[in-house]
């Protein structure tokens, strides 16, 4: 897999934008401007109608791939008038978007200079992003209505329904997700949170504890690497209870009964 943040840009895009743009019409086009020297860009575009082109942009830093940055515009000659765009999926630390947001959003979460596959992750997730606010696009570019209902019925566009919010969720993540269950013992108990040793480290769960003492065996599972470098788990244990949790340490599933 490429490297070269120019020639990895051109790949990501062709692999999962492209498929998201072709049915609503957009192509890669010659870059139109807007875009800071020093940073490489890659550019979709469609004309519209009395002239003006829906532009469509992703770019990042040349040299360290950071930076990784994306906006939607419509171009009449000079003017840019950015299309807005609520963030479809949950930030935490962010108020919820509101409706005056643009569409200028960074990718910076994924830290897509680590690795080829993680920038790749973080454009894939770029396609669902648009996809799941097509509604938004369309509000404010109503010649698009007719090609984005076409395009809902696309393998391209269904895809990245199933796809975005498990993307989204794991663009902390640095490669596979290790299922080895390790045992632990429980080191603190608190009304929210549930300090585990295992395998050399100390790992927390917050989520509302219930009938947990630290004399119960633990088991933890689903470790994967941070941006950071440490190791952190997604899955807890205790007893025949399992709690599941999103890499960002988000409750997602809770033991039934």
């Amino acid at each position: 897999m490429p490297s070269d943040a120019s020639t990895l840009l051109r790949t990501a895009v062709d692999a999962h934008l492209v498929p998201i743009a072709q049915p609503i019409g957009m192509s890669v086009v010659a870059n139109l401007g807007g875009v800071r020297p020093g940073l490489v860009a890659c550019t979709l575009g469609r004309p519209l109608l009395a002239g003006t082109v829906l532009v469509w942009q992703v770019w990042c830093q040349g040299k360290t791939r950071h930076g990784l940055t994306w906006r939607l515009d419509v171009k009449d000659g000079e003017l840019w008038r950015d299309v807005p765009v609520l963030f479809p999926f949950e930030r935490e630390g962010f108020p919820p978007a509101r409706p005056s947001g643009g569409s200028h959003h960074e990718l910076g979460d994924f830290h897509g200079d680590r690795s080829p596959e993680v920038f790749h992750r973080a454009i894939e997730c770029l396609g669902a992003i648009f996809v799941a606010r097509a509604t938004d696009i369309v509000r404010f570019v109503p010649e698009l209505a007719a090609p984005v209902e076409s395009a809902t019925s696309t393998p391209a566009w269904q895809a990245a329904v199933r796809s975005g919010p498990r993307l989204w969720a794991h663009r902390f993540v640095t490669g596979d997700i290790d299922p080895t269950e390790i045992p632990g013992t429980i080191a603190f108990v608190g009304q929210n949170l549930v300090t585990i040793e295992a395998g050399g480290q100390r790992v927390s769960f917050k989520f509302p504890v219930q009938n947990v003492s630290k004399s119960d065996q633990a088991h933890v599972s689903g470790w994967w690497t941070t941006p950071a470098g440490t190791r952190a788990a997604t899955v807890l244990r205790i007893g025949d209870r399992t709690w599941r949790f999103e890499p960002s340490g988000k409750l997602i599933a809770t033991p039934r009964g």
